[in-house]
């Protein structure tokens, strides 16, 4: 049990008078003293049973939108039970905030709570970055009626909410979504005639008649045909984001929010180019997490960014290298594959391990850099880091780089 500041000049006050009538042998001061140590006592006893009930109560959060935009407000609920039969005459709630949130109401609640009772506070939050937001505690303060003593009680209320990022209209266009030409053969199945585009490796859920069970009897790989008309080009994305990108630039605008914005602009322009993607990601520290088959974008974009925790990252750029592992598909799969990253993550990796990565796609990597202030970053001239990413790039091997324009920052403010 703590006292407080208010209970720290009552103890005070009461010293003096009672050293006072001591001294004076004063009757009224003997008993104002004796009147003050009886309340202390009897706040000191209160806050001590406020707190055993306290730690009894139940604390529910309640987020009722389990996906939001970057910058859109929405209500946090916090919900508090007292089952037991004994009142806690003052408590103080307060929502512990994580990084890049920002409460637009009073998030800090006083009252008192009357036996086997239940409340509701409510306060507006606004997400600053996009990402999986975990709410994790709460910070409980009871006291006695006087408040002149107080304890503290951290209690796990957990909760989470996808922030998906703003996202722009991309003006870039990439030469490798111009269907690849594949071959045209007429033939005849238990289905009527159909025209080939394409074979590729089976994935469950495929039809099973579209199964070529003659190459399978001579490779051993499973592999399905696929019709013009239905022939999907098929994009491979990696998103790399580091621990360090929500430490380069403001609170809003930081390199991790750029790429985040980018990637969700990118996956908006190949879904209108009629695209099924695929998404390879990497997050806190070594973990891989795949976004597998979907051709919506806004599913794309909200199920990577739920494994993507608010100022997490990769720390492991080789990762990437071994991505079909995760994936378990072949690079013969895609048409194109996108790597989104910086100039930074790219300097600081041996092109080795850009080679690396780039043989991992059987040679279809092309390097998508999002529009940044990289040279006040790195300390030097625009035209210097681009030099510098070419070189590093193409001593990879990797000849395919597109340094974006679209500036994707917001205006700093509320």
């Amino acid at each position: 049990m703590k006292i407080s500041r208010r209970g720290v000049l009552a103890a005070s006050l009461t010293t003096v008078i009672f050293t006072y009538a001591l001294s004076t042998r004063s009757v009224l001061a003997l008993s104002i003293a004796v009147l003050l140590i009886m309340l202390l006592y009897l706040d000191y006893v209160t806050a001590r049973k406020a707190l055993s009930v306290a730690r009894k109560l139940t604390v529910e959060r309640v987020i009722r939108r389990s996906v939001v935009n970057e910058q859109e407000r929405f209500t946090m609920q916090l919900r508090v039970t007292n089952r037991q039969g004994e009142a806690i005459p003052w408590i103080e709630i307060l929502d512990k905030e994580p990084d890049f949130t920002k409460a637009m109401s009073v998030n800090r609640f006083a009252l008192a709570l009357p036996s086997r009772a239940e409340v509701d506070m409510y306060y507006d939050v606004k997400p600053l970055a996009p990402g999986h937001l975990s709410y994790e505690e709460a910070l409980l303060r009871v006291s006695g009626f006087q408040g002149f003593f107080y304890d503290e009680l951290t209690l796990e209320v957990p909760g989470s909410v996808t922030v998906l990022p703003l996202t722009t209209d991309m003006k870039v266009e990439f030469r490798s979504l111009e269907k690849l030409a594949g071959t045209h053969i007429a033939g005849k199945s238990k289905t009527g005639l159909y025209e080939l585009s394409n074979m590729r490796e089976y994935v469950p859920g495929d039809d099973t008649r579209k199964i070529l069970w003659k190459h399978y009897a001579k490779t051993g790989k499973l592999y399905v045909r696929e019709d013009y008309g239905e022939s999907v080009l098929k994009a491979l994305v990696i998103l790399d984001v580091a621990p360090f990108d929500w430490l380069i630039g403001s609170r809003r605008n930081s390199l991790a929010h750029i790429k985040a914005r980018t990637f969700a602009s990118i996956v908006n322009y190949l879904a209108r180019a009629g695209c099924n993607i695929d998404v390879v990601t990497c997050v806190e520290g070594f973990t891989v997490r795949t976004v597998y088959g979907a051709g919506d974008p806004v599913e794309v974009i909200s199920k990577t960014h739920f494994f993507i925790p608010v100022g997490s990252g990769c720390t492991s750029f080789e990762v990437y290298a071994k991505w079909f592992e995760y994936l378990f598909v072949s690079p013969e799969r895609y048409d194109l594959v996108l790597m989104l990253t910086s100039p930074i993550s790219l300097l600081y990796n041996r092109p080795e391990v850009l080679k690396r990565i780039f043989i991992s796609t059987g040679g279809k990597l092309t390097i998508v850099i999002p529009a940044y202030d990289y040279d006040e970053v790195l300390k030097s001239g625009k035209e210097q880091v681009v030099y510098a990413t070419y070189k590093h790039v193409s001593e990879a091997g990797i000849g395919g780089v597109i340094f974006l324009e679209e500036p994707l920052k917001v205006v700093e403010g509320e």
